[in-house]
């Protein structure tokens, strides 16, 4: 039983050195698109996540190719804790997660974003002005709002697009409730101006537009609170692997 334990280890955790190294591999790449998404806070724990997985399944590796008992039982020391840290995020992410609701209100999909539709927790890092100020001087030096968001470039259909679309709706232009008219990026001669306070504060230069708007912020929170899910459940499922993983590597004791 112990020997087929072993090589179930073997053979899954080459898949999870795998897996680390592709998701060390996601996070390095994130990185280099900083600028352009304003979502550092994803890139440095990603990377750090897929290192610390690749490494300890390679410890694994190393006690079951050489039968070393004492590195088979720290590997599972370390696994222990990778296992209670998944779920611990997946609760976190469940807690400042459960309150978004921002709602769509165009055909284009545009978006109206109220900070009040958020965590607590979400709201008071992202509005401490010390976070703000480094996220507003991203998102001014980023380019994003050089694009419209109809247009079909393929800046806003690549990396903008899947991670940061719904900061890009809430700093880059007004609210649709103001009625603004769009063309080539630029807005004038709104409708109905007196409908949200941001519609006054929106302003076509390209260092300002919306983003000393409450849209803003609130937008940031939602590209936070999108990418924060999706990621919540891939580290649900794999924490389900590890168990099983775990479970192996018990018998291979």
């Amino acid at each position: 039983m112990a020997g087929i334990s072993n090589l179930l280890l073997v053979v899954l955790n080459v898949l999870t050195t795998l897996l680390g190294i592709a998701v060390a591999g996601f996070g390095a790449w994130l990185q280099t698109k900083s600028s352009e998404t304003c979502l550092q806070a994803f890139h440095t724990p990603i990377l750090v996540f897929g290192v610390f997985v690749a490494a300890i399944s390679i410890l694994a590796l190393v006690s079951a190719f050489f039968k070393i008992g004492i590195l088979l039982r720290i590997y599972l020391l370390f696994m222990l804790v990778l296992i209670l840290a998944c779920i611990a995020f997946a609760i976190f992410s469940f807690v400042i997660t459960h309150k978004s609701a921002a709602q769509a209100v165009s055909k284009i999909g545009y978006k109206q974003y109220h900070i009040a539709d958020y965590s607590n927790w979400l709201q008071d890092h992202i509005e401490d002005p010390s976070i703000w100020l480094q996220i507003r001087a991203c998102l001014r030096d980023s380019g994003m709002c050089f694009y419209s968001y109809a247009s079909n470039t393929a800046f806003l259909s690549s990396v903008v697009n899947y991670l940061a679309a719904d900061t890009f709706n809430g700093c880059c232009g007004p609210p649709d409730v103001c009625g603004y008219t769009e063309s080539n990026g630029q807005y004038s001669s709104p409708t109905n101006s007196g409908a949200d306070p941001d519609c006054s504060t929106y302003n076509n230069a390209i260092d300002t537009r919306c983003f000393d708007c409450n849209a803003c912020p609130a937008g940031v929170m939602e590209s936070i609170v999108t990418n924060w899910k999706k990621l919540a459940i891939a580290i649900a499922i794999l924490a389900a692997f590890l168990i099983l993983i775990y479970c192996i590597g018990c018998q291979a004791l």
